[in-house]
């Protein structure tokens, strides 16, 4: 939320929502994460992310498997563009 208000771009918390709990991946092969995460995300509402510019924030980048999943699932719901930020990197 603060971010949001600092960049003044509006706050869309349920805008993806994740369907299925799944491990930590970073023990998983990238052929693994990518099964594990199929139908993992789901877009509720696809028209309140139609044609939208999405900023996509994520706590720790270790594999990108995460934000790559919810990318594809937000420009499949018909977003314009994915810009992802996240706040640590795994290692």
């Amino acid at each position: 939320k603060y971010i949001s208000k600092e960049l003044d771009i509006y706050y869309g918390r349920d805008y993806i929502i994740r369907t299925k709990d799944t491990e930590a991946l970073y023990k998983f092969t990238k052929t693994q994460r990518k099964i594990i995460l199929e139908d993992a995300f789901h877009v509720p509402q696809k028209s309140f992310i139609k044609n939208k510019e999405i900023l996509l924030i994520d706590d720790i980048y270790t594999t990108g498997s995460t934000v790559n999943a919810c990318s594809k699932v937000l420009i499949e719901s018909g977003a314009k563009s994915i810009t992802v930020l996240t706040f640590a990197r795994g290692i």
